[in-house]
């Protein structure tokens, strides 16, 4: 992990350690939201791009299958812990289910209700 890495963590686990252990907390945060920021832009113009187009409500299908997957992954919703490996391996899983719900026939209630209980599994608790 990269020293960049790690303070990320150290804010997102706890920004009053982290800013006893020297790091600029502020400085963090702000880095972490212009990253986000950045990727999250290039990410919509790439779907943006493959559609031909865009809309506002262009990613509405796949915000429940992305926080399920982070769920899943292992990433605590009180910060400081998760892997981005056991995010990735979660996201496959979740779409290899959702793909097969589809191709089995099940109406889109079912694949919504399978993201849902996915997503509340909290490996943090």
């Amino acid at each position: 992990m990269t020293p960049t890495g790690r303070s990320f963590y150290l804010v997102g686990g706890n920004q009053q350690t982290a800013w006893y252990a020297g790091l600029n907390v502020q400085r963090c945060l702000i880095g972490a939201f212009v990253l986000s920021a950045v990727l999250s832009t290039l990410g919509g113009a790439v779907i943006a791009m493959s559609e031909a187009g865009a809309n506002p409500t262009m990613g509405d299908n796949s915000l429940m299958t992305i926080v399920a997957a982070v769920i899943i992954g292992g990433t605590s919703m009180r910060g400081g812990k998760g892997s981005l490996a056991g995010t990735m391996i979660a996201l496959v899983a979740l779409a290899a289910l959702i793909n097969g719900l589809s191709c089995r026939g099940e109406g889109f209630e079912v694949q919504l209700m399978a993201k849902w209980i996915g997503a509340c599994v909290d490996h943090s608790l």
